[in-house]
Formats: structure tokens, sequence, C-alpha cells
């Protein structure tokens, strides 16, 4: 999907820099990790490494190796994005459905 897709006035390039408006389409994509629970998430995305020992966004709990979950954009003081992981069963609960 395009930049044009999400910003309908958007002059078909990257805000950030000149590459054309699709160029970090997949820098923008939520990462999965561990073993594949088949969804469409473990198809269209891409899957990242482990990332053992960081906590989760939730739980706080960190994340070990075999866990399953996700890698998605946050804020973070100051200002400052970065890719946090998060435990699969813990964001299904974020966001309203009961992972049991």
């Amino acid at each position: 999907m395009s930049c044009r897709e999400y910003l309908p006035d958007h002059n078909g390039e990257c805000l950030n820099c000149d590459e054309p408006a699709n160029a970090h389409q997949d820098d923008a994509r939520v990462r999965w990790f561990g073993p594949s629970w088949g969804a469409f998430i473990n198809k269209d995305c891409i899957e990242a490494p482990t990332p053992v020992g960081r906590p989760c966004l939730f739980c706080r709990v960190p994340i070990a190796e075999g866990d399953q979950g996700i890698l998605m954009w946050h804020l973070t003081p100051p200002d400052k994005q970065d890719r946090v992981p998060a435990h699969l069963k813990c964001f299904l609960r974020d966001v309203g459905v009961d992972p049991e």
C-alpha cells in the first residue's frame, strides 16, 4: 500500500526524504517473532528475530526464546520512536480479544 492510500494529499514523495511514497512501506509494518500462529500477520508482515530479554510493552515480563509476539512502533521519551515487543497474548488482551 502506498503513502497516497493513507495520505490523499501526499505529493508522491516520502515526507522525510526524496524517495517514492512507498519506499519505506516495510519500515512501517508491524513485525512478528517466535513460532508462526498461522495468522495473516505471519504471511503479510516481516518475521523478526525474537527480542530475548526485552520487556513486553504490556506485562513488562522479559521476552523469552520461543515466545510468540509482535514488534510494534511505540513513542518513547523524549519523542523517540522505537519498535517494542509485546507477547502475542498480551497484545490480544490489550485489543479486547480473549487469547484463550
